[in-house]
């Protein structure tokens, strides 16, 4: 079964003197799923303890039926379930993926600071993903933290 984020339509391009019936040029285009992709994660924050562990922290968005009508609570998810990845940067070499996240928040370690920068971090850069089932990543929160 096709999806409509992965169907591949054929549009004929006629020129002033042709009819869509006579043109000569047919354009194959497939859809990207760019519409599917869910938003960036909102309020991306980051908090430390006395050992220096960084735990990240975000609030999800939604693509559908995002009306937050009762002013409590989060927002419906309209995906098939909560994923989410994050990525600790150098600059923009992307030192480690955090995957595996059913909630808005990750933690890197100071251990884990040590190994990707030598040392525990005064501010680190990461960037967090709401993963989509249809689309998979979808727009990057960016902060440093």
């Amino acid at each position: 079964m096709t999806t409509e984020s992965s169907a591949t339509r054929h549009h004929r391009a006629p020129s002033i003197q042709e009819t869509v019936e006579t043109a000569t040029v047919t354009v194959q285009k497939s859809a990207r799923g760019g519409a599917e992709r869910p938003y960036a994660p909102a309020h991306l924050a980051g908090t430390r303890d006395g050992s220096g562990n960084l735990t990240i922290t975000w609030v999800r968005r939604t693509r559908v039926n995002g009306g937050w009508a009762d002013g409590i609570g989060d927002v419906p998810l309209s995906e098939a379930g909560e994923a989410y990845e994050v990525e600790i940067l150098d600059g923009s070499t992307v030192l480690r993926t955090i995957s595996g996240l059913s909630a808005p928040a990750a933690t890197h370690t100071a251990a884990e600071q040590t190994a990707d920068f030598g040392a525990p971090q005064a501010s680190i850069t990461v960037h967090a993903y709401q993963l989509s089932a249809i689309a998979g990543r979808g727009i990057a929160a960016r902060a440093t933290l």
